[in-house]
């Protein structure tokens, strides 16, 4: 789960950031599934951001949730989220690491 700060200024520079750390720290773990959580979404900074970080991320195919840690508005669905993402790599293979 790649959880991105939502008042950052250029939230989506920072996913991509994140993105291209793991891929020069190790290839393998950058090609692994996962899931882009867009925290603070409580606060007018990033309720503001969102709209523009969720279509640039959808253009990519890939599709964010917007959460607040805080007050745990969304948590459950990036919870869920995670859940069927392990389930289905269990079911495609029997020993994930």
């Amino acid at each position: 789960v790649h959880v991105i700060d939502g008042t950052s200024e250029q939230p989506t520079y920072e996913f991509d950031a994140i993105r291209l750390e793991l891929e020069l720290f190790s290839p393998a773990l950058a090609d692994k599934p996962f899931i882009v959580a867009f925290n603070k979404i409580d606060l007018s900074e990033a309720s503001e951001r969102w709209a523009s970080f969720e279509q640039d991320l959808l253009a990519r195919g890939i599709r964010p949730f917007c959460m607040s840690a805080m007050n745990r508005q969304g948590s459950y669905e990036v919870i869920c989220a995670a859940y069927e993402l392990l389930k289905k790599a269990r079911q495609s293979s029997p020993e994930v690491e």
